[in-house]
């Protein structure tokens, strides 16, 4: 006997297919969190360096950089953000196509590893 398996196309935000309240802004939170460690990870700093720098401790920072992101709001990402060196930008856009409710995206721009 086989069992058959269903398969649900994503919806391109797993935090909207696993029913969360706000999926947009769990995305961007994770996708700022992403950015933190790669930040972390091109300096080559250990977790405890890269906790002072961030004035947090190491227990903390790994909780945000294994995504455990329900104590992270996205003004203190940005602020990690900036300490870290990096600048924000926010752009404000009409949506396209025109809808009732607009829509959150995280963009990075890093350059592409020699490793």
């Amino acid at each position: 006997m086989t069992a058959k398996t269903k398969i649900t196309r994503s919806s391109g935000n797993v935090y909207a297919d696993l029913g969360f309240e706000d999926p947009e802004a769990e995305l961007a939170k994770a996708k700022l969190a992403d950015a933190i460690d790669q930040v972390i990870a091109q300096h080559g700093w250990s977790r405890e360096r890269a906790a002072g720098t961030l004035a947090i401790e190491p227990t903390v920072l790994d909780e945000l950089l294994i995504g455990r992101l329900g104590r992270f709001s996205t003004e203190q990402l940005f602020r990690f953000l900036h300490t870290l060196g990096h600048d924000i930008e926010i752009v404000v856009s009409p949506a396209v196509p025109p809808r009732g409710e607009g829509r959150t995206e995280v963009t990075t721009n890093f350059p592409v590893s020699a490793t």
